[in-house]
Protein backbone atom coordinates (compact mmCIF):
# COMPACT_ATOMS: atom_id res chain seq x y z
CA UNK A 1 0.00 0.00 0.00
CA UNK A 2 0.96 3.44 0.05
CA UNK A 3 3.32 4.03 3.12
CA UNK A 4 2.16 7.39 3.74
CA UNK A 5 -1.19 8.89 4.39
CA UNK A 6 -2.52 11.59 2.97
CA UNK A 7 -5.26 12.75 5.36
CA UNK A 8 -7.20 16.03 3.28
CA UNK A 9 -8.49 18.53 5.58
CA UNK A 10 -11.96 18.53 3.37
CA UNK A 11 -11.99 15.07 4.85
CA UNK A 12 -10.25 13.91 8.41
CA UNK A 13 -8.91 10.40 7.69
CA UNK A 14 -8.68 7.35 9.18
CA UNK A 15 -6.80 4.40 9.08
CA UNK A 16 -6.06 0.83 9.84
CA UNK A 17 -4.51 -1.67 11.53
CA UNK A 18 -3.60 -5.06 12.89
CA UNK A 19 -2.74 -5.30 16.53
CA UNK A 20 0.32 -4.30 18.27
CA UNK A 21 0.86 -6.21 21.44
CA UNK A 22 2.55 -4.68 24.56
CA UNK A 23 2.97 -7.14 27.01
CA UNK A 24 5.38 -6.07 29.48
CA UNK A 25 4.21 -4.00 32.42
CA UNK A 26 3.85 -0.38 30.77
CA UNK A 27 2.71 1.16 27.67
CA UNK A 28 5.55 1.67 25.23
CA UNK A 29 5.29 2.93 21.73
CA UNK A 30 6.75 0.68 18.52
CA UNK A 31 8.94 3.47 18.45
CA UNK A 32 11.01 6.38 20.68
CA UNK A 33 9.02 9.52 20.56
CA UNK A 34 9.72 13.43 21.03
CA UNK A 35 8.46 16.47 18.98
CA UNK A 36 10.27 19.25 17.48
CA UNK A 37 9.41 22.65 18.48
CA UNK A 38 6.60 24.27 16.49
CA UNK A 39 7.47 25.90 13.20
CA UNK A 40 5.04 28.59 11.27
CA UNK A 41 4.97 28.10 7.89
CA UNK A 42 3.10 30.59 6.71
CA UNK A 43 4.05 33.63 8.59
CA UNK A 44 2.68 36.66 7.05
CA UNK A 45 -0.17 39.15 7.69
CA UNK A 46 -3.40 37.67 5.62
CA UNK A 47 -4.91 33.73 6.74
CA UNK A 48 -3.61 30.79 6.11
CA UNK A 49 -6.30 28.00 6.59
CA UNK A 50 -6.96 24.66 5.67
CA UNK A 51 -3.68 22.53 5.27
CA UNK A 52 -2.93 18.98 3.43
CA UNK A 53 0.34 17.27 3.41
CA UNK A 54 1.57 14.14 1.53
CA UNK A 55 4.83 12.52 1.94
CA UNK A 56 6.77 11.10 -0.68
CA UNK A 57 9.05 7.75 -0.98
CA UNK A 58 12.00 9.75 -0.41
CA UNK A 59 10.92 11.43 2.41
CA UNK A 60 10.03 14.78 0.58
CA UNK A 61 7.27 16.50 2.80
CA UNK A 62 4.55 18.66 0.86
CA UNK A 63 2.06 20.83 1.83
CA UNK A 64 -0.51 22.94 0.76
CA UNK A 65 -3.05 25.55 1.93
CA UNK A 66 -5.33 28.07 1.68
CA UNK A 67 -4.13 31.88 1.92
CA UNK A 68 -6.05 35.16 1.71
CA UNK A 69 -7.81 37.57 3.49
CA UNK A 70 -11.19 35.52 6.05
CA UNK A 71 -14.63 36.74 5.20
CA UNK A 72 -17.70 36.53 7.08
CA UNK A 73 -18.48 33.70 4.63
CA UNK A 74 -15.46 31.74 4.91
CA UNK A 75 -14.23 32.78 1.93
CA UNK A 76 -10.62 34.19 1.58
CA UNK A 77 -10.90 37.31 0.11
CA UNK A 78 -7.76 37.56 -3.08
CA UNK A 79 -7.25 33.77 -2.06
CA UNK A 80 -4.81 31.83 -3.44
CA UNK A 81 -3.41 28.29 -2.66
CA UNK A 82 0.15 27.86 -1.13
CA UNK A 83 2.26 24.80 -1.88
CA UNK A 84 5.51 24.44 -0.01
CA UNK A 85 8.21 21.57 0.21
CA UNK A 86 10.69 20.44 2.30
CA UNK A 87 13.73 17.92 1.52
CA UNK A 88 15.26 17.76 5.03
CA UNK A 89 12.78 16.65 7.16
CA UNK A 90 10.96 19.34 7.90
CA UNK A 91 14.64 21.60 8.86
CA UNK A 92 14.18 23.91 5.74
CA UNK A 93 11.51 24.95 3.33
CA UNK A 94 11.52 26.10 -0.37
CA UNK A 95 9.70 29.84 -1.23
CA UNK A 96 6.02 28.61 -1.26
CA UNK A 97 4.78 27.96 -4.93
CA UNK A 98 1.24 30.25 -4.92
CA UNK A 99 -1.62 28.62 -7.40
CA UNK A 100 -4.21 31.58 -8.29
CA UNK A 101 -6.92 31.12 -10.13
CA UNK A 102 -8.16 34.27 -11.80
CA UNK A 103 -11.88 33.06 -10.87
CA UNK A 104 -12.25 30.62 -8.74
CA UNK A 105 -10.70 31.51 -5.10
CA UNK A 106 -10.19 29.00 -2.42
CA UNK A 107 -11.87 27.60 0.65
CA UNK A 108 -10.80 24.08 1.30
CA UNK A 109 -7.81 22.53 -0.03
CA UNK A 110 -7.05 18.90 -0.82
CA UNK A 111 -3.89 16.80 -1.34
CA UNK A 112 -2.54 13.39 -2.13
CA UNK A 113 0.34 12.20 -3.96
CA UNK A 114 1.93 9.08 -5.36
CA UNK A 115 5.66 8.82 -6.08
CA UNK A 116 6.47 12.06 -7.75
CA UNK A 117 2.73 12.47 -9.05
CA UNK A 118 1.23 15.18 -6.60
CA UNK A 119 -2.42 16.70 -7.43
CA UNK A 120 -4.10 19.47 -4.97
CA UNK A 121 -7.17 20.32 -5.56
CA UNK A 122 -9.79 22.75 -3.90
CA UNK A 123 -12.95 24.34 -3.86
CA UNK A 124 -12.99 27.47 -5.28
CA UNK A 125 -15.49 30.67 -5.16
CA UNK A 126 -16.06 33.29 -7.40
CA UNK A 127 -17.45 36.10 -5.55
CA UNK A 128 -17.25 36.86 -1.45
CA UNK A 129 -20.73 35.73 -0.59
CA UNK A 130 -19.64 32.11 -1.91
CA UNK A 131 -21.38 31.99 -5.33
CA UNK A 132 -21.50 28.28 -6.21
CA UNK A 133 -18.72 26.01 -5.33
CA UNK A 134 -16.34 24.41 -8.24
CA UNK A 135 -13.53 21.86 -7.88
CA UNK A 136 -10.19 23.13 -9.22
CA UNK A 137 -7.01 21.33 -9.54
CA UNK A 138 -3.22 21.43 -10.53
CA UNK A 139 -0.90 18.45 -11.19
CA UNK A 140 2.44 18.07 -10.42
CA UNK A 141 4.71 15.04 -11.98
CA UNK A 142 7.90 15.88 -10.48
CA UNK A 143 7.93 15.74 -7.22
CA UNK A 144 6.50 19.66 -7.16
CA UNK A 145 9.40 21.24 -9.38
CA UNK A 146 6.91 22.16 -11.86
CA UNK A 147 2.85 22.67 -11.85
CA UNK A 148 0.26 22.21 -14.47
CA UNK A 149 -1.76 25.89 -14.88
CA UNK A 150 -5.31 25.41 -12.49
CA UNK A 151 -8.13 23.53 -14.49
CA UNK A 152 -11.47 22.87 -13.60
CA UNK A 153 -13.33 19.85 -13.12
CA UNK A 154 -16.60 21.06 -12.46
CA UNK A 155 -19.12 23.03 -10.01
CA UNK A 156 -18.97 21.11 -7.09
CA UNK A 157 -17.81 20.81 -2.88
CA UNK A 158 -17.04 18.43 -0.71
CA UNK A 159 -13.83 16.99 -2.53
CA UNK A 160 -11.92 13.92 -1.15
CA UNK A 161 -9.12 13.28 -3.70
CA UNK A 162 -6.42 10.46 -3.98
CA UNK A 163 -3.33 9.55 -6.36
CA UNK A 164 -2.21 5.81 -7.54
CA UNK A 165 0.15 5.92 -10.43
CA UNK A 166 -0.64 8.15 -12.74
CA UNK A 167 -4.16 7.74 -12.16
CA UNK A 168 -5.85 10.75 -10.32
CA UNK A 169 -9.23 9.77 -8.52
CA UNK A 170 -12.26 12.78 -7.27
CA UNK A 171 -14.92 12.17 -5.29
CA UNK A 172 -17.10 15.19 -5.03
CA UNK A 173 -21.15 16.39 -4.48
CA UNK A 174 -21.96 17.99 -7.81
CA UNK A 175 -23.72 20.96 -6.73
CA UNK A 176 -27.63 20.29 -6.37
CA UNK A 177 -29.90 19.84 -3.42
CA UNK A 178 -30.45 16.63 -4.41
CA UNK A 179 -28.45 13.36 -5.28
CA UNK A 180 -25.60 11.79 -4.49
CA UNK A 181 -21.71 12.46 -4.69
CA UNK A 182 -19.95 11.21 -8.06
CA UNK A 183 -16.79 9.34 -8.74
CA UNK A 184 -14.34 10.83 -11.18
CA UNK A 185 -10.98 9.40 -12.88
CA UNK A 186 -8.24 10.77 -15.03
CA UNK A 187 -6.00 8.01 -15.72
CA UNK A 188 -2.61 7.71 -17.84
CA UNK A 189 -3.20 12.16 -17.21
CA UNK A 190 -5.39 12.11 -19.84
CA UNK A 191 -8.71 13.32 -19.98
CA UNK A 192 -11.01 12.99 -17.00
CA UNK A 193 -13.51 9.93 -17.26
CA UNK A 194 -17.80 10.34 -16.93
CA UNK A 195 -18.99 10.87 -13.07
CA UNK A 196 -19.76 7.58 -11.30
CA UNK A 197 -22.43 8.14 -8.93
CA UNK A 198 -21.46 6.90 -5.56
CA UNK A 199 -24.92 5.34 -3.83
CA UNK A 200 -28.57 6.55 -4.93
CA UNK A 201 -30.56 8.79 -2.46
CA UNK A 202 -33.44 11.03 -3.73
CA UNK A 203 -33.13 13.53 -1.25
CA UNK A 204 -30.19 15.29 0.37
CA UNK A 205 -27.05 17.13 1.10
CA UNK A 206 -24.06 14.76 2.09
CA UNK A 207 -21.19 15.97 3.70
CA UNK A 208 -17.34 15.47 2.83
CA UNK A 209 -16.33 12.39 1.62
CA UNK A 210 -13.05 10.42 2.47
CA UNK A 211 -11.11 8.56 -0.20
CA UNK A 212 -8.10 6.16 0.08
CA UNK A 213 -6.79 3.91 -3.14
CA UNK A 214 -4.28 1.41 -3.09
CA UNK A 215 -3.07 -0.80 -6.30
CA UNK A 216 -6.75 0.27 -7.78
CA UNK A 217 -8.55 -1.20 -4.89
CA UNK A 218 -10.31 2.02 -3.73
CA UNK A 219 -12.51 2.51 -0.55
CA UNK A 220 -14.94 5.34 0.12
CA UNK A 221 -17.02 7.08 3.02
CA UNK A 222 -19.79 9.67 2.57
CA UNK A 223 -20.87 11.53 5.64
CA UNK A 224 -24.76 11.81 4.70
CA UNK A 225 -27.25 14.33 6.66
CA UNK A 226 -29.85 16.73 5.48
CA UNK A 227 -31.48 13.46 3.79
CA UNK A 228 -34.58 11.13 3.80
CA UNK A 229 -32.77 8.55 5.19
CA UNK A 230 -31.36 8.90 9.04
CA UNK A 231 -27.76 10.80 9.40
CA UNK A 232 -25.57 7.92 8.82
CA UNK A 233 -21.87 6.73 7.42
CA UNK A 234 -21.64 5.18 3.86
CA UNK A 235 -19.33 3.08 2.86
CA UNK A 236 -18.43 1.36 -0.48
CA UNK A 237 -15.52 0.30 -2.54
CA UNK A 238 -14.07 -0.21 -6.18
CA UNK A 239 -11.55 -3.12 -7.14
CA UNK A 240 -11.06 -1.81 -10.95
CA UNK A 241 -10.32 2.17 -10.53
CA UNK A 242 -13.97 3.11 -9.44
CA UNK A 243 -15.73 1.28 -12.81
CA UNK A 244 -17.70 -0.74 -10.82
CA UNK A 245 -18.96 -0.57 -6.67
CA UNK A 246 -19.82 -2.82 -4.16
CA UNK A 247 -23.30 -2.09 -2.65
CA UNK A 248 -23.25 0.70 -0.52
CA UNK A 249 -23.44 0.02 2.96
CA UNK A 250 -24.63 2.05 6.19
CA UNK A 251 -21.68 1.66 9.12
CA UNK A 252 -23.52 4.13 11.45
CA UNK A 253 -26.36 5.94 11.79
CA UNK A 254 -26.46 9.12 14.04
CA UNK A 255 -27.67 9.48 17.06
CA UNK A 256 -27.08 13.25 17.13
CA UNK A 257 -26.43 16.03 14.40
CA UNK A 258 -22.36 15.68 13.70
CA UNK A 259 -19.78 17.97 14.74
CA UNK A 260 -18.40 20.59 12.98
CA UNK A 261 -19.09 22.52 9.85
CA UNK A 262 -20.90 20.54 7.54
CA UNK A 263 -19.77 21.17 4.53
CA UNK A 264 -16.86 19.76 6.01
CA UNK A 265 -17.74 16.98 7.65
CA UNK A 266 -15.38 14.90 9.81
CA UNK A 267 -14.86 11.29 8.23
CA UNK A 268 -12.12 9.73 7.85
CA UNK A 269 -11.01 6.42 6.35
CA UNK A 270 -7.98 4.63 4.93
CA UNK A 271 -6.49 1.14 4.49
CA UNK A 272 -3.67 -1.47 4.88
CA UNK A 273 -3.82 -4.55 3.60
CA UNK A 274 -7.35 -6.40 4.46
CA UNK A 275 -7.90 -4.01 6.92
CA UNK A 276 -10.32 -0.56 7.02
CA UNK A 277 -11.15 1.84 9.65
CA UNK A 278 -13.62 4.88 9.74
CA UNK A 279 -13.55 7.70 12.39
CA UNK A 280 -15.85 10.57 12.87
CA UNK A 281 -17.80 11.87 15.38
CA UNK A 282 -21.60 12.48 16.95
CA UNK A 283 -23.28 13.75 19.82
CA UNK A 284 -24.70 10.87 21.04
CA UNK A 285 -23.24 11.48 24.22
CA UNK A 286 -24.70 14.93 24.45
CA UNK A 287 -21.59 16.25 23.43
CA UNK A 288 -19.32 15.99 20.63
CA UNK A 289 -16.87 12.39 20.75
CA UNK A 290 -15.15 9.87 18.76
CA UNK A 291 -16.00 6.67 17.13
CA UNK A 292 -14.18 4.28 15.56
CA UNK A 293 -15.26 1.38 13.53
CA UNK A 294 -12.96 -1.71 11.31
CA UNK A 295 -12.87 -4.33 8.89
CA UNK A 296 -10.53 -6.98 8.86
CA UNK A 297 -12.01 -8.34 5.11
CA UNK A 298 -11.80 -5.42 3.12
CA UNK A 299 -14.85 -3.74 4.26
CA UNK A 300 -17.32 -6.81 4.05
CA UNK A 301 -18.55 -6.79 7.79
CA UNK A 302 -17.36 -4.17 10.28
CA UNK A 303 -16.97 -4.17 14.01
CA UNK A 304 -19.71 -2.24 16.07
CA UNK A 305 -18.86 1.21 17.46
CA UNK A 306 -16.14 1.83 19.42
CA UNK A 307 -15.82 4.87 21.62
CA UNK A 308 -12.44 7.18 21.19
CA UNK A 309 -12.81 9.92 23.26
CA UNK A 310 -15.82 10.71 26.17
CA UNK A 311 -15.18 14.22 27.73
CA UNK A 312 -17.08 17.17 28.64
CA UNK A 313 -15.41 19.71 25.35
CA UNK A 314 -16.17 18.76 21.96
CA UNK A 315 -13.91 16.30 19.54
CA UNK A 316 -13.96 17.51 15.87
CA UNK A 317 -11.91 16.79 12.70
CA UNK A 318 -10.12 13.64 13.76
CA UNK A 319 -7.03 12.69 11.68
CA UNK A 320 -5.75 9.41 11.47
CA UNK A 321 -2.79 7.80 10.06
CA UNK A 322 -1.38 4.06 10.11
CA UNK A 323 2.66 3.26 10.66
CA UNK A 324 4.11 -0.44 10.71
CA UNK A 325 6.93 -1.36 11.72
CA UNK A 326 8.38 -5.05 11.63
CA UNK A 327 4.67 -5.84 10.65
CA UNK A 328 2.88 -4.51 13.65
CA UNK A 329 1.02 -1.56 13.23
CA UNK A 330 0.13 1.35 15.54
CA UNK A 331 -2.73 3.88 14.43
CA UNK A 332 -2.09 7.75 15.39
CA UNK A 333 -4.80 10.23 15.87
CA UNK A 334 -5.62 13.58 16.11
CA UNK A 335 -8.37 15.99 17.27
CA UNK A 336 -9.09 19.04 18.16
CA UNK A 337 -11.02 19.49 21.44
CA UNK A 338 -12.30 22.53 23.27
CA UNK A 339 -12.46 20.65 26.89
CA UNK A 340 -9.68 23.42 27.97
CA UNK A 341 -11.77 26.61 26.96
CA UNK A 342 -10.52 26.69 23.39
CA UNK A 343 -9.66 24.41 20.66
CA UNK A 344 -6.41 22.83 21.21
CA UNK A 345 -4.90 19.63 19.40
CA UNK A 346 -4.85 16.46 21.30
CA UNK A 347 -3.76 12.60 20.55
CA UNK A 348 -3.92 9.36 20.80
CA UNK A 349 -2.53 6.22 19.56
CA UNK A 350 -4.64 2.65 19.53
CA UNK A 351 -3.37 -0.68 18.12
CA UNK A 352 -5.21 -2.01 14.57
CA UNK A 353 -8.53 -2.58 16.56
CA UNK A 354 -8.94 0.20 18.80
CA UNK A 355 -7.14 -0.43 21.89
CA UNK A 356 -5.40 2.12 23.48
CA UNK A 357 -1.81 2.88 23.66
CA UNK A 358 -0.94 6.14 23.81
CA UNK A 359 -4.47 7.98 25.68
CA UNK A 360 -5.84 11.43 25.29
CA UNK A 361 -2.77 13.35 25.29
CA UNK A 362 -2.72 17.26 24.87
CA UNK A 363 -0.53 18.44 22.14
CA UNK A 364 -0.33 22.23 22.19
CA UNK A 365 -0.79 24.68 24.49
CA UNK A 366 -2.01 28.25 24.21
CA UNK A 367 -4.28 30.38 24.36
CA UNK A 368 -5.27 30.77 20.73
CA UNK A 369 -7.20 28.16 18.76
CA UNK A 370 -5.22 25.57 17.61
CA UNK A 371 -7.45 23.53 14.83
CA UNK A 372 -7.80 21.20 11.45
CA UNK A 373 -5.04 19.29 12.33
CA UNK A 374 -3.61 17.20 9.39
CA UNK A 375 -1.47 14.25 9.39
CA UNK A 376 1.44 12.22 7.47
CA UNK A 377 3.88 9.62 8.20
CA UNK A 378 6.99 9.04 6.43
CA UNK A 379 8.65 5.44 5.23
CA UNK A 380 11.45 5.63 8.30
CA UNK A 381 8.25 6.14 10.76
CA UNK A 382 8.42 9.97 11.12
CA UNK A 383 5.24 11.47 12.33
CA UNK A 384 3.90 14.60 10.54
CA UNK A 385 1.90 16.99 11.77
CA UNK A 386 0.34 20.45 10.41
CA UNK A 387 -2.39 22.85 11.61
CA UNK A 388 -4.21 26.34 11.81
CA UNK A 389 -3.15 28.56 15.11
CA UNK A 390 -3.96 31.74 15.49
CA UNK A 391 -1.83 32.70 18.53
CA UNK A 392 0.12 35.13 16.04
CA UNK A 393 -3.00 37.39 15.58
CA UNK A 394 -4.36 36.10 12.48
CA UNK A 395 -4.50 32.27 11.12
CA UNK A 396 -1.02 30.86 10.78
CA UNK A 397 -0.08 26.96 9.52
CA UNK A 398 1.82 25.25 11.90
CA UNK A 399 3.96 22.12 11.32
CA UNK A 400 6.03 20.07 14.02
CA UNK A 401 6.89 15.86 13.52
CA UNK A 402 8.38 13.37 15.42
CA UNK A 403 12.40 13.75 16.41
CA UNK A 404 13.80 10.30 17.20
CA UNK A 405 16.23 9.84 20.11
CA UNK A 406 17.38 6.91 22.06
CA UNK A 407 15.46 8.37 25.42
CA UNK A 408 12.72 5.98 25.04
CA UNK A 409 14.46 3.15 24.85
CA UNK A 410 16.66 3.68 27.63
CA UNK A 411 13.52 4.46 29.74
CA UNK A 412 12.27 0.98 28.73
CA UNK A 413 15.77 -0.81 29.59
CA UNK A 414 15.02 1.07 32.61
CA UNK A 415 11.44 0.17 33.66
CA UNK A 416 12.54 -3.81 32.84
CA UNK A 417 11.89 -5.68 36.35
CA UNK A 418 15.86 -6.97 37.27
CA UNK A 419 15.06 -10.87 36.54
CA UNK A 420 14.87 -9.65 32.71
CA UNK A 421 18.66 -9.37 32.63
CA UNK A 422 21.22 -12.17 31.93
CA UNK A 423 23.11 -10.38 34.90
CA UNK A 424 22.29 -7.55 37.25
CA UNK A 425 24.78 -4.69 35.36
CA UNK A 426 23.25 -5.19 32.29
CA UNK A 427 20.70 -2.70 32.35
CA UNK A 428 23.61 0.20 33.14
CA UNK A 429 25.95 -1.12 31.18
CA UNK A 430 22.98 -1.22 27.71
CA UNK A 431 22.22 2.11 29.07
CA UNK A 432 25.55 3.63 28.41
CA UNK A 433 25.21 1.93 25.04
CA UNK A 434 22.62 3.67 23.84
CA UNK A 435 24.08 7.22 25.47
CA UNK A 436 26.84 6.64 22.53
CA UNK A 437 24.67 6.07 20.30
CA UNK A 438 22.99 9.67 20.96
CA UNK A 439 26.12 10.86 21.02
CA UNK A 440 26.78 10.46 17.66
CA UNK A 441 23.40 11.37 16.43
CA UNK A 442 23.68 14.76 18.37
CA UNK A 443 27.25 15.18 16.08
CA UNK A 444 25.55 14.26 13.06
CA UNK A 445 27.18 11.03 12.40
CA UNK A 446 24.60 8.47 11.55
CA UNK A 447 26.37 5.73 10.33
CA UNK A 448 28.74 5.48 13.21
CA UNK A 449 25.42 5.25 15.35
CA UNK A 450 23.49 2.75 13.05
CA UNK A 451 26.34 0.95 13.29
CA UNK A 452 26.91 0.88 17.18
CA UNK A 453 23.36 0.00 16.97
CA UNK A 454 23.12 -2.84 14.82
CA UNK A 455 26.61 -4.37 15.53
CA UNK A 456 27.10 -3.94 18.93
CA UNK A 457 23.07 -3.47 20.78
CA UNK A 458 21.32 -5.47 18.68
CA UNK A 459 22.68 -8.68 19.10
CA UNK A 460 22.23 -8.12 23.31
CA UNK A 461 18.05 -7.80 23.23
CA UNK A 462 17.43 -9.61 20.01
CA UNK A 463 16.43 -13.27 21.13
CA UNK A 464 18.86 -14.71 18.58
CA UNK A 465 21.40 -17.28 20.26
CA UNK A 466 22.27 -17.47 23.93
CA UNK A 467 24.20 -14.24 24.29
CA UNK A 468 21.43 -12.24 24.75
CA UNK A 469 21.92 -9.24 28.09
CA UNK A 470 18.02 -9.35 27.66
CA UNK A 471 16.40 -12.43 28.24
CA UNK A 472 12.34 -11.80 28.67
CA UNK A 473 10.69 -12.28 24.85
CA UNK A 474 8.12 -9.95 25.18
CA UNK A 475 11.46 -7.31 25.90
CA UNK A 476 12.86 -8.77 23.17
CA UNK A 477 10.46 -8.34 20.55
CA UNK A 478 9.39 -4.71 21.78
CA UNK A 479 13.22 -3.20 21.44
CA UNK A 480 13.97 -4.81 18.47
CA UNK A 481 11.05 -3.04 17.29
CA UNK A 482 12.27 0.27 18.47
CA UNK A 483 15.93 -0.13 17.25
CA UNK A 484 15.14 -0.95 14.00
CA UNK A 485 12.56 1.93 14.00
CA UNK A 486 15.79 4.13 15.14
CA UNK A 487 18.05 2.48 12.36
CA UNK A 488 15.69 3.16 9.83
CA UNK A 489 15.15 6.87 10.45
CA UNK A 490 18.72 7.22 10.67
CA UNK A 491 19.09 5.73 7.30
CA UNK A 492 16.37 8.66 6.10
CA UNK A 493 18.99 11.21 7.25
CA UNK A 494 21.84 9.42 5.27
Amino acid sequence: MIRNKILGIMLSIVMVVTVFAVTVSMNVSAYPEGWSDDTNLSNDSTDSVHSAMYISPDGDIHIVWADGTLNEYGILVNGVVKYQRSEDNGETWNTPVIFDHETFHPRYVDFAGSGDHLFITWEGYSGPGGSFPYVVYVDSFDGGMTWTMPEVVGMGSDIAVAVDGDFDYIMYRPWKWTGSPDFITRPNKVIWTDGVTFGSYSLGVHGASALTVDNGHIHATVAEYFSDDPLSIKYAHSLDNGITWSETQTLSSYSGLPGGQLDRHPVSLDVDDNNVQVVWNDDRSGNYDLYLKYSLNSGITWSSDISITSNSGSSLYPVIAIDSILGNYETHIFWQDDRDGNFEIYYEKLDGIGNTIVDDLRFTDDSASSEYPNLAISENHIVNLVWQDDRDGNLEIYYKHIVFSTDDIDDYIQALPDDCFKNANNKNTLSNKLSVVQNLIDDGKYQQAINKLENDILPKVDGVGSNDWVTCPDAQDDLVAMMHSLIEYLEGLL
